[in-house]
């Protein structure tokens, strides 16, 4: 077969352009995400703490037993501290008294003066002695001396501050004073029917704060309750004593 001849396009010609691909778009940008905050919204049940709320617990009970564990042991410490002083004193009390062996104060009523009865102006000559050979009392401030009949208070003053070395004997002239006698009808009548017979029992009580001494060693303080029992003949101020009779005790 011969072949097919396709005639030449004339001179001049120009092919149409192709035509464009169907649906083309110009290419798009790619977009950038804008900065800002962005709210994400999680299941309760899926939202996690970091450190998780145990670890307050945790933390909050570990840092709070040393803080009790140090505050129990101070408070130990103190205890035994002050019960290692009090048997170091119990000890040189014992040793005080194991060799020195020492005797209280004792007082005695020279006599007593009832300058007015119904105020209650007492004048006493007392006796206050040291019966030991080495040691001696300081008489402290605070003290006190009081009268009184059937508990009923007459007269009292302060006692004395003074120093009494041993063996020494001290006499005290003591002015005391008191509000009046106020007694209660029964006393009143035990009182007239003990003036009757000439024998009115009285009551005197001393109280001071004593320092033991001996050479250079004082002890702490002491408080010496003396009291006494003093029978008189009257209430006035030729009154005399017909007999006595005291006990001293020692208040640690």
């Amino acid at each position: 077969m011969a072949d097919r001849i396709h005639p030449e396009p004339p001179s001049g010609y120009a092919p149409p352009p192709p035509p464009p691909p169907p649906h083309s778009k110009p290419p798009e940008k790619k977009s950038r995400p804008r900065s800002g905050t962005y709210v994400i919204q999680i299941p309760k049940d899926q939202i996690y703490r970091i450190p998780p709320p145990e670890n307050a617990t945790l933390y909050e009970y570990y840092t709070r037993r040393p803080t009790s564990h140090r505050r129990r042991s101070i408070i130990l410490t103190s205890i035994l501290s002050i019960l290692f002083l009090l048997s170091i004193l119990t000890a040189i009390t014992g040793l005080f008294y194991l060799f020195l062996r020492p005797r209280l104060p004792s007082l005695s009523a020279d006599r007593l003066t009832f300058i007015n009865i119904t105020s209650t102006e007492i004048d006493a000559i007392l006796r206050a002695s040291n019966q030991n050979d080495k040691i001696g009392f300081r008489y402290l401030p605070g003290g006190s001396l009081s009268i009184s009949y059937s508990g009923v208070p007459l007269a009292r003053s302060p006692w004395p501050e003074f120093k009494q070395v041993p063996g020494n004997i001290t006499v005290l002239d003591t002015a005391l004073a008191g509000d009046g006698f106020r007694p209660t009808d029964p006393i009143q009548k035990a009182l007239e029917a003990e003036l009757r017979q000439g024998e009115v029992l009285l009551g005197m009580k001393m109280t001071a704060p004593v320092r033991f001494f001996a050479a250079s060693l004082t002890t702490w303080t002491f408080t010496v309750r003396v009291w006494c029992d003093v029978v008189v003949d009257r209430l006035t101020a030729d009154a005399r004593i017909i007999s006595q009779e005291c006990n001293s005790a020692l208040d640690f």
